[in-house]
């Protein structure tokens, strides 16, 4: 009876006026996907616009008898972080306070809240800097929290602190505090006391590269979790080898996240310490790749029936060519996408290019898991340049549909952009149909600069383009908050 359209009015008449804590409970497991979807499909606008009637369904759950009887219940936690992260969205500081002494004392919502909590109640110039600390402890400990990553929420809290002091100070006319505001965020000291001021977004706001807050309106309307077959690969070949490992006992989520992988920029062709290559690939699969592998999904879930229809429908051959495939993080996600749609495995020819011997390793295990059929072929190379003739003819020999893949590929510096667009028109003035081009980056303009010197040397059609918001779990069960990612996408026809 529960399976509607999800609105604010369906959540307030079910949890307001249940009559036991189970029925809550249950509307909540029931439609749990749509619940999700309704909170993080709001704009800004809407929850300005309807911020008070938000904050009364809230405080109303809150003070229930059936939340008052429950309040560790995952599932209830669940819906007060939900509400707690739209208020956090748009500064609603009066409806944070409350709210935030009923999350659990070990989440990273609390402990933004906590830091939101304390920069918007500063009442005095000199307060910007005396709450420095505390604040940035705050939003250190909101970061390490597990491996589900809410840095991005980290660092958007970070610049609306910084932000309010600036404007402080500049209103007030003192250039020398400002200045001396500004270095408390650049000193080397800060920088490794709170290790997320080196996380790049910050360092290059910091640097006039953002001008504005990095929060962006919503496309999607949906959390993203990986499938129960999807979730126990990750399982399998991520989590358990952590644990295996020991990684996370000999090293803190600080070290690991800002020094090991640099915020998923590191150079896993060479060491850290005792760790190997192939070690800090464990790692970056543990904290980073999961959010790339859903922010894949989400693009090629939108080309999804014109593969359907043109491939796999008419027994047509998938190609897909990945560069900078790391640990075959999209060619996992295409097929996770099948798998969800088909029940099936996958059957493609998938060749796959990085620069990383580590990299590669780890995308093998992953080629032999269950999303792919026996009659998937796969190949990896260090180079496209290194790619044989003969396994390029082969490949594409016979009638089928090319994609080529970049996920991330253009915002390294030493993307050689004439050499790869060389060897795109190579493959497609030989194909007799239409190929894509699949390209997703950081949503920043001096970043795509090398993307759009390479669409002016490649013939092209867009099919689709835009920037989203993905908001996704790691695991599919879990009741914590949702974490994101923004994505640049753009897919060509060729």
């Amino acid at each position: 009876m529960y399976r509607q359209i999800m609105n604010l009015q369906i959540i307030k008449d079910n949890l307001l006026t249940a009559s036991s804590p189970k029925e809550s409970i249950d509307f909540i497991q029931f439609n749990r996907k749509k619940i999700e979807g309704y909170f993080v499909s709001l704009t800004d606008e809407q929850i300005e616009e309807d911020k008070f009637d938000l904050q009364s369904t809230c405080l109303g759950f809150i003070n229930s008898p059936a939340f008052q009887e429950n309040k560790t219940n995952p599932d209830f936690i669940e819906i007060i972080t939900l509400f707690s992260e739209l208020f956090e969205k748009i500064g609603f500081y009066g409806a944070i306070s409350f709210i935030q002494t009923n999350l659990p004392k070990d989440s990273s919502i609390r402990h933004r809240l906590n830091a939101v909590f304390l920069y918007s109640k500063i009442g005095n110039i000199s307060e910007y800097f005396e709450k420095f600390d505390d604040i940035f402890q705050s939003l250190e400990k909101a970061q390490n929290y597990s491996d589900a990553d809410y840095t991005g929420q980290v660092v958007q809290d970070t610049i609306n602190y910084y932000l309010l002091g600036k404007n402080a100070l500049e209103n007030a006319q003192k250039s020398e505090l400002l200045e001396n505001f500004k270095a408390l965020f650049n000193s080397s000291k800060s920088r490794q006391k709170y290790k997320f001021l080196n996380h790049p977004t910050f360092k290059e706001y910091l640097d006039g590269y953002i001008t504005e807050k990095i929060f962006i309106e919503l496309i999607a309307d949906k959390v993203y979790s990986p499938s129960v077959t999807t979730q126990r690969i990750f399982q399998d070949l991520i989590i358990d080898h952590i644990n295996t490992a020991g990684y996370l006992e000999r090293y803190n989520n600080d070290e690991i996240r800002a020094d090991i992988l640099n915020y998923g920029r590191a150079d896993f062709t060479t060491p850290y310490k005792e760790l190997s290559p192939y070690d800090r690939v464990q790692l970056y699969c543990y904290f980073n790749m999961r959010k790339h592998f859903f922010t894949s999904y989400a693009i090629y879930e939108k080309i999804f029936s014109t593969l359907n229809s043109s491939v796999f429908t008419k027994n047509r051959k998938l190609v897909l060519i990945d560069f900078g495939c790391g640990s075959l993080t999209s060619g996992l996600a295409l097929a996770s996408l099948f798998y969800d749609y088909e029940d099936e495995p996958i059957t493609m020819r998938y060749i796959g290019i990085d620069i990383a011997d580590s990299m590669l390793e780890k995308a093998k295990e992953f080629a032999q898991t269950e999303l792919f059929s026996p009659n998937t072929k796969f190949d990896f190379y260090s180079s496209w340049n290194l790619i044989p003739e003969s396994i390029v003819a082969e490949a594409i020999k016979s009638d089928c549909v090319v994609i080529f893949n970049a996920s991330y590929l253009f915002a390294s510096s030493s993307l050689e952009i004439e050499s790869l667009a060389l060897f795109v028109n190579k493959i497609t003035l030989r194909l007799e149909s239409k190929s894509h081009f699949v390209f997703q980056n950081p949503d920043r303009a001096d970043r795509n600069e090398k993307y759009k010197r390479f669409k002016k040397n490649v013939a092209h059609k867009i099919e689709a383009s835009g920037t989203q918001r993905i908001y996704y779990k790691n695991n599919s069960n879990s009741t914590f908050e949702p974490s994101s990612e923004v994505v640049n996408y753009e897919i060509l026809s060729l």
